[in-house]
C-alpha cells in the first residue's frame, strides 16, 4: 500500500522499494504473486530497467494465464515491451485485452492511450485518433489530468498531421489547462507526499527506538540469565565440592572410627597382656620365694638329718 502511494505520486525509486519488500514474506508473496510481481514489473518499466522490468511482467502475465481472474497491468506492460523491441502491430492484442480485463478507470485509459500511440507511431492516423479520442473522454470524465495531457499532445500531433488546425488549437488549449491542473495536483502530491514521508520517517524513528529498547531488554534479560547461570554454576560446584568435602570427611571419619577401634583393641590387648605379665612377675617371684624358703628350710633339715644319723651311731658305739 505505501509502494502503491510512492507509485501514483511517481515516486518509482520509493514505490519500488516497497513492493520489493513484500518479497520479504514469501507465504503472503506467493499467495498474491501475481500482483506484486506485475506491481514491481510495471514499477521497473517506468524507471527504465527494462530487463527487470520483462523478467516481472512475464512472470505475472504466465500466472495469470493459469488464473481464471485476469488482471490489466500484465497484458498493458507486455503490449508496451513487445512495442519497444521493434513488434508494433503485435502489441495490439496485448493492449486489447488489458481493456477487456480492466479494473479501473485508469486501466482503460492508460491502454487506449497506448493503442493511439502505437497507431501514431505507424502513421495510422485516423486509429490514432480514434483510440486518443477514447482516451481523452474517459480522462476527463474522471478527471485524469495526466492522461487528459496525454491524449490532447497525440490528439494535437495526430490533427497537426492532417491539418485540422481547428482542432490542433482546441487540443492545445485543453493541454494547457490540463497541466495547469496537473501542476497544482502535482503540487499538492508532493506536498502530501513530504507529509508522508515525514510521518514515515518519524514512525521509523519511533520503531528504532522501540528496537532499541526490545534489545536493551534483550540485553538485560540475558545479562540476568547470564548471572543466574553463573550463580547456579557456582552453587552447583559449591555443592558438588561440599558433597565431595562430606563423602571425604565421613571416609575419614570412618577412618578414624576404625583407626580408635583398633587402638581401643591393642589397648585392650596390652592390659590383658601387662595382667599376665604382672601374673606371670608374681608367680615367678613366688617360685623364688618358695624356693628360697626351701632351700632355708632344707639346710636345717639336712643338718637334723646328719646330726640324727651321727646320734644313732653314737648311741650304737654307746651300747657297745
Amino acid at each position: 500500500s505505501i509502494g502503491s502511494i510512492y507509485y501514483y505520486t511517481e515516486d518509482f525509486q520509493h514505490a519500488l522499494l516497497y513492493f520489493l519488500k513484500t518479497k520479504l514474506y514469501p507465504n503472503a508473496y506467493s499467495a498474491k504473486e501475481k500482483l506484486y510481481a506485475g506491481l514491481i514489473g510495471e514499477t521497473y518499466f517506468h524507471l527504465n530497467q527494462l530487463d527487470s522490468a520483462m523478467i516481472y511482467i512475464e512472470r505475472s502475465y504466465d500466472l495469470q494465464i493459469k488464473d481464471k481472474e485476469h488482471w490489466a497491468v500484465p497484458y498493458l506492460y507486455k503490449g508496451k515491451l513487445t512495442e519497444i523491441s521493434g513488434r508494433y502491430q503485435e502489441a495490439i492484442p496485448f493492449f486489447h485485452a488489458s481493456i477487456k480485463n480492466n479494473v479501473t478507470e485508469t486501466d482503460s485509459v492508460k491502454a487506449y492511450l497506448a493503442i493511439a500511440n502505437n497507431f501514431e507511431k505507424r502513421n495510422l492516423v485516423d486509429s490514432g485518433i480514434f483510440y486518443a479520442s477514447l482516451a481523452y473522454s474517459l480522462a476527463d470524465d474522471v478527471e485524469l489530468y495526466r492522461y487528459t495531457i496525454d491524449a490532447s499532445q497525440i490528439l494535437f500531433g495526430l490533427y497537426r498531421t492532417k491539418k485540422q488546425y481547428d482542432s490542433v488549437f482546441k487540443y492545445q488549449d485543453i493541454m494547457v489547462a490540463a497541466r495547469d491542473s496537473l501542476f497544482s495536483t502535482k503540487k499538492l502530491y508532493q506536498l502530501q507526499s513530504l507529509t508522508f514521508e515525514e510521518a514515515q520517517r518519524r514512525q521509523d524513528l519511533e520503531k528504532e527506538k522501540e528496537k532499541l529498547r526490545s534489545k536493551k531488554k534483550m540485553y538485560g534479560l540475558l545479562a540476568g540469565l547470564l548471572a543466574l547461570a553463573i550463580i547456579s554454576a557456582v552453587l552447583f560446584r559449591s555443592n558438588r565440592f561440599k558433597q565431595k568435602t562430606n563423602v571425604l570427611l565421613l571416609n575419614q571419619r570412618n577412618k578414624i572410627e576404625e583407626q580408635r577401634a583398633a587402638v581401643e583393641k591393642a589397648l585392650q590387648e596390652l592390659k590383658s597382656t601387662q595382667s599376665q605379665l604382672i601374673q606371670s612377675e608374681k608367680m615367678a617371684s613366688l617360685g623364688e620365694l618358695t624356693a628360697g624358703i626351701a632351700h632355708e628350710i632344707q639346710n636345717p633339715l639336712n643338718f637334723v638329718n646328719n646330726f640324727s644319723e651321727l646320734s644313732n651311731e653314737l648311741i650304737d658305739e654307746m651300747n657297745a
